[in-house]
């Protein structure tokens, strides 16, 4: 997959048979091509634009155009933003995540650590207010009604345990 996109995105609008086109660095208007803004705004389709965004990143982003890499930041902060609690959504994202950290420079690869940063606290703050899987145990995760102090019918990670032999 990452060989195709780069091949899309790096090769030239014109039909010209020089193999000096892989010095040249890849323009804005290829990339806008992709139309990757919009799958990420798509819940459906998000999980393979994330999957082409890292792929753009890792192969076409050291040799890309300022414009094309101004993009590309652009594209990844949003996807960060935008990013829900599915779980193949936040593989795909933590993927993207990590090869930021390999290919952007130290000040842009701080801007996006703090954006996944904030973004993963405002999905861990949903997700607890909801009362969602990833909740946890915390407090007033799983009050019971009665108060004879027994989680009536919870069924959790630490309620799932076997309890040890005595000995």
């Amino acid at each position: 997959m990452r060989r195709r996109l780069a091949n899309y995105i790096s090769s030239s609008d014109s039909d010209s048979d020089d193999s000096s086109d892989d010095d040249k660095p890849v323009g804005p208007e290829r990339y806008a091509d992709l139309q990757l803004k919009h799958g990420l705004n798509n819940w459906s389709t998000r999980k393979r634009a994330l999957q082409e965004l890292t792929a753009c990143l890792s192969t076409v982003y050291k040799t890309a155009a300022k414009a094309t890499q101004a993009a590309i930041l652009a594209d990844i902060l949003h996807a960060i933003r935008v990013c829900d609690r599915r779980a193949a959504s936040r593989a795909a994202l933590a993927e993207l995540v990590r090869s930021a950290e390999k290919v952007l420079p130290l000040q842009k690869k701080a801007q996006v650590l703090s954006e996944h940063k904030r973004a993963c606290l405002a999905l861990s703050r949903a997700a607890r207010k909801q009362g969602g899987p990833e909740a946890g145990l915390g407090a007033g995760a799983h009050d019971d009604d009665d108060g004879d102090g027994e989680a009536d019918g919870v069924s959790g990670p630490m309620f799932d345990l076997p309890l040890p032999n005595a000995v």
